[in-house]
């Protein structure tokens, strides 16, 4: 997180938002920097509404966004740390409401909520989806039932410059929550494609294909720098079915409470036509995901 660029909080007034602010308030704390909620008015309901009410009720427009004005100072009421956090009420698509807010206050991390620790259905169109896809900064998606500290993270990496970014805002985000770091490099075995299998093989090539991707891996941390290293990591391959499957599964293997990656790596064009990576996990984990943009995003 940038110190002085702030942390925008989508509020919906549900309490996944309000753990949402928590998290986000917490993590301005730490970084020295400010905070700002964002509630967005669907236009469509309030054209809806108009429609219907308008010769009953003048301005549902205007009274939609003061009940929203209205209804904050007891939403956060009891949350620590709200007393100096604005909100901004308009009307828009909430995508692009969200969007343009974070466009405007040139902010460095949008933290959104999620309800339950159940796998999220986060089909087309859906917000944690949408958000990921369209925010044009990194974006923190958590549980609502997560409100203090992240304790275990899983950093994802897959070599390329995106992953380079999520390692190194993993590792400040450990530093910041006095978080456990784990680094994970997850493969699908290419031999396991071969018709014609032999066991000894097969060991000796799982033997020196692990081996050159630890080093790999490890390279990939120490360039990554000092701020990374602050963290005390520990470094690991993963073999599984695939990459989605297998950050899933690690993830659950080490009760990880945040999964961060990037939106952007080293996809094909099968990634590119039905989700990206980041999305797939989303739908499948239980935790907490921290979606990082690309540099040039």
């Amino acid at each position: 997180m940038t110190a002085q660029q702030p942390i925008l909080v989508g509020i919906d007034f549900s309490p996944s938002s309000r753990a949402a602010l928590a998290h986000g308030i917490r993590l301005a704390n730490a970084s020295s920097s400010p905070v700002r909620a964002v509630h967005v008015i669907d236009t469509l309901v309030a054209t809806d509404l108009s429609a219907v009410l308008s010769p009953l009720v003048p301005d549902i427009r205007a009274q939609l966004l003061k009940e929203a004005t209205d209804a904050w100072p007891g939403f956060v009421d009891g949350l620590d740390g709200t007393a100096q956090v604005p909100l901004d009420v308009s009307l828009n698509n909430r995508v692009a409401g969200i969007t343009q807010s974070l466009m405007a206050q040139r902010a460095s991390l949008l933290v959104i909520g999620t309800y339950g620790d159940r796998p999220l259905d986060v089909g087309i169109g859906t917000m944690a989806t949408a958000c990921i896809r369209r925010s044009p900064i990194d974006v923190l998606l958590v549980r609502n039932t997560k409100t203090g500290p992240f304790k275990h993270i899983v950093a994802c990496v897959d070599f390329s410059p995106t992953s380079r970014r999520a390692l190194e805002r993993a590792a400040e985000l450990a530093r910041l929550e006095q978080a456990q770091l784990r680094i994970v490099h997850v493969f699908e075995p290419p031999w396991k494609l071969l018709r014609q299998r032999n066991s000894a093989l097969d060991v000796q090539l799982a033997q020196q294909y692990r081996k050159e991707l630890e080093g790999r891996l490890q390279a990939f941390v120490r360039e990554a720098g000092e701020g990374v290293a602050a963290a005390r990591p520990v470094c690991e391959v993963f073999d599984s079915t695939g990459y989605r499957n297998g950050i899933t599964e690690y993830a659950e293997l080490h009760a990880a409470d945040l999964v961060v990656l990037g939106t952007r790596g080293r996809t094909n064009m099968r990634d590119v036509l039905l989700g990206s990576t980041a999305e797939k996990v989303l739908k499948e984990t239980k935790c907490s995901i921290f979606a990082i943009k690309p540099g040039d995003a």
